[in-house]
Parts: C-alpha cells; sequence; structure tokens
C-alpha cells in the first residue's frame, strides 16, 4: 500500500513537472516589446513565476489575474501556473489595454520610460 502511494504520487510529481517544463520551453509569443520589457523587469521573463502574490512572467497580482482572464479568449485557467505563455500575455495584454503599462511597478523604472520615450510610445 505504501509503495503504491509513493508511485502514485512520484507519477504525479512527474506529470506535473513535464507540463510545467513543456509550458516554460515555449518560444516567446508576438508581444509588444514594451511588455517583454516589463516582463524582463519583473521576473526576468520567468513564465512558470509564482509568489503567494505574483504571478504569471508579468508578475502579476493574483486577483488581477483572476480579474482580466475572462476577457481572454479561450479562457486561460483559473490557475495561473497552468497558462501558456501565450495566454499569459495575452491577459497581460488585456491590463495593459483597460489600465496601461503603469500597472506594472517596473514601467516606474527610468529605463522602461525612457525606452518607451525613445520608441516614440509615450510623451
Amino acid at each position: 500500500m505504501r509503495f503504491a502511494f509513493r508511485a502514485m504520487a512520484a507519477s504525479i510529481a512527474a506529470a506535473i513537472h513535464a507540463m510545467t517544463a513543456s509550458a516554460a520551453a515555449q518560444p516567446n509569443p508576438k508581444m509588444p516589446a514594451v511588455l517583454e520589457r516589463i516582463g524582463r523587469c519583473e521576473t526576468g521573463m520567468r513564465w512558470d513565476w509564482a509568489t503567494r502574490d505574483y504571478v504569471t512572467a508579468f508578475g502579476l497580482y493574483r486577483g488581477t489575474y483572476e480579474s482580466f482572464r475572462h476577457l481572454v479568449s479561450p479562457l486561460p485557467p483559473r490557475d495561473p501556473g497552468m497558462a501558456t505563455p501565450a495566454q499569459q500575455v495575452a491577459v497581460a495584454l488585456a491590463v495593459a489595454h483597460q489600465v496601461g503599462y503603469s500597472a506594472w511597478g517596473c514601467y516606474r523604472h527610468a529605463w522602461v520610460r525612457n525606452w518607451l520615450k525613445r520608441q516614440g510610445s509615450i510623451n
């Protein structure tokens, strides 16, 4: 009985690892350069990023992810850790469209703002 439980737990852990590894191994989906800069600043563009309060490669607050995922079609999973890179980008774009890039703390960093000014994205 104990052996069967350990074997089952090991197979579940292996399946979860395979799912997250395949999502993390996907190439970066198409996204605006500013969003990529913000992602690099927030989490180092780690698709598997998750803390108690912040999730996705873009460091979204969990409540923000939950609120904005409903604006994306097809609907991303409720668990942000299961969202593909393309789904994470779609949710971040929905946030950027409704709130603007100022929704991210890294947007306030001078190097991101200066880069946007050089690109002509902001005044």
